[in-house]
């Protein structure tokens, strides 16, 4: 008898898994995306791509999440310009090598690498907590690579306490990365958004299961990104087109952040967007792909 329950658990287990991935192909093919994998000296990389014309946008996610948390607002760019949305090494589909280094200098080192390899002269670099740590290295390494920045919800910057500082000084475990059972996931839902969404029993299952199996790679990439999160000490330095866009309810990085950014970041544009947690991208898809869309068409006309 638990011989055949475990069957079933497994046979619904599976079909959940497999609806969920169609359902995100069939995602990919409305925004006009293809899923590719890139082989790299450090093992593979699994982007998106539309294959459009045109200076490409790059899309960079946030630490332990993955290239599908872009998708509801890349379905609203359309297919007018390129789009490159791939999984940061230790992410979604790309490798995860635990010998690996995940601080944000390697990590943009890589980005650069892809870069590279696909013989892309310029980009416009799009940037979630990590992802915008990384994009602001990369302007600061290569900023002739660079023609603009949109920073979403910047990771590791100084200021206030947020409520993910205080859940960490209560429990002494990083409630982002530390995910072993299913009330852990639920948590990181709730500090990563302003109001979760409902997700079918079923769904929230998986997708907890899912990230729990990523528990060795999740604390590697944490404990490297606390070498090197903050780039703050970059920001004077920039001088190129730079929107930032921050929730101003997140409860990961705090809104007062957004200020630091747009004071030190010369001729940076500002979006606050309310009832907004720490992706925006996903929770306000509309309102960010709009401010997006319309930054980037001043480069277009030019």
């Amino acid at each position: 008898m638990f011989t055949m329950f475990a069957m079933l658990k497994n046979s619904w287990e599976n079909l959940v898994a497999r609806v969920f991935r169609h359902a995100i192909a069939a995602r990919c093919r409305r925004a006009g995306l293809r899923q590719q994998t890139m082989p790299m000296p450090y093992g593979s990389v699994a982007y998106l791509d539309n294959a459009a014309a045109g200076t490409a946008i790059v899309l960079l996610h946030d630490a332990g999440a993955d290239k599908n948390s872009w998708l509801a607002c890349a379905a609203r760019f359309g297919r007018g310009q390129r789009l490159l949305i791939l999984d940061l090494p230790g992410h979604g589909d790309s490798g995860a090598d635990l010998e690996l280094e995940y601080d944000v200098h390697s990590q943009t080192e890589r980005v650069l690498e892809f870069i590279e390899q696909l013989s892309l002269s310029q980009v416009h670099l799009i940037g979630n907590g990590l992802g915008s740590a990384i994009a602001l290295r990369l302007a600061h390494w290569r900023p002739q690579l660079c023609v603009s920045l949109i920073l979403i919800n910047v990771g590791g910057l100084p200021g206030p306490a947020s409520v993910l500082t205080t859940v960490l000084g209560t429990s002494g475990k990083d409630p982002l990365m530390d995910i072993g059972s299913l009330d852990d996931f639920k948590l990181l839902l709730e500090l990563s958004m302003y109001r979760v969404p409902y997700l079918p029993r079923p769904l929230l299952h998986l997708l907890a299961r899912q990230k729990i199996a990523r528990h060795a790679i999740d604390l590697k990439i944490a404990a490297d990104l606390r070498r090197d999160l903050d780039q703050s000490a970059v920001l004077a330095q920039l001088h190129l087109p730079t929107l930032i866009i921050w929730g101003a309810d997140d409860k990961i990085s705090h809104v007062d952040g957004a200020a630091l950014l747009h004071a030190r970041i010369s001729g940076s544009a500002l979006l606050i967007v309310p009832e907004c947690g720490h992706l925006p991208m996903l929770e306000q898809a509309a309102v960010v792909a709009a401010r997006c869309t319309r930054f980037l068409a001043a480069f277009n006309a030019a």
